[in-house]
């Protein structure tokens, strides 16, 4: 993915200028969770290299709690605002800059 132009990848093209704040994993589930043709089919595993692929599970662990639709009930915001609350104290530091 290395060579792949990230503007044509990913709408948060701006994302590196986290690096110092957030760790290279959730950096990662940020910029690939969207990916979904290379994580839910990898049509695209002939463009990774190595560190893509070991970086990739880290996507595929993220997804499963992506809020996107994969229930036919709309999520309970106030029974998964703890879960989220505490993931995001985990991997954002309490001031990030945009």
């Amino acid at each position: 993915m290395k060579n792949v132009k990230q503007e044509e990848m990913s709408p948060l093209s701006s994302i590196e200028e986290w690096e110092d704040d957030v760790s290279k994993q959730a950096l990662y589930m940020i910029r690939y969770h969207w990916f979904y043709s290379q994580h839910r089919e990898n049509a695209y595993d002939y463009l990774l290299n190595a560190h893509d692929h070991e970086m990739f599970k880290w996507v595929d662990k993220f997804n499963r709690y992506d809020l996107y639709s994969k229930s036919p009930k709309p999520p309970v915001v106030s029974e998964l605002k703890p879960y989220y609350e505490d993931l995001i104290a985990k991997q954002l530091p309490p001031t990030v800059k945009l």
